[in-house]
């Protein structure tokens, strides 16, 4: 039995990675820091971007106190780096990391913790990414500095 696991999980995986059509051989874009946590007050999921995607230190520091208001505002060099927001209602999630497709573009790969418990409110994700190795996100650009 654990022979067929061994050799069908890569090749279940495999599978998934080609049908997405993501890039063969590249790398995964890891993230250089990432947080996740779950917000009681499902009202504040409305502060997430629209496209999911911070480029600025005040959005940043916005998003941040709404979410972690008992924690310091992390420091982001937005010169170089961008962050990605994800969530999920009624549950935990964190950004795994980005799938090259090709042209600097990338798909997202989150995930949620197996066996996780239904929570009130929403579970988020918050990634830092550098700008030299994404261009687009799903097509859409990353924000300006």
């Amino acid at each position: 039995m654990r022979q067929v696991i061994g050799w069908t999980v890569p090749l279940i995986a495999g599978v998934i990675l080609a049908a997405s059509g993501v890039a063969a051989g590249a790398d995964p874009v890891k993230a250089a820091v990432g947080w996740s946590g779950a917000v009681a007050d499902p009202a504040l999921e409305a502060k997430k971007p629209a496209d999911g995607l911070v480029g600025n230190g005040k959005d940043f520091a916005a998003l941040w106190k709404a979410w972690r208001p008992n924690e310091e505002v992390p420091d982001v060099d937005f010169g170089s780096y961008f962050v990605l927001v994800v969530t999920r209602p009624k549950g935990h999630t964190f950004v795994i990391h980005l799938l090259p497709v090709g042209g600097g573009d990338v798909k997202v790969l989150s995930g949620t913790p197996v066996g996780g418990k239904e929570l009130p409110g929403f579970g988020y994700g918050l990634a830092v990414f550098p700008r030299d190795k994404v261009k687009s996100i799903g097509g859409k650009e990353i924000p300006a500095k």
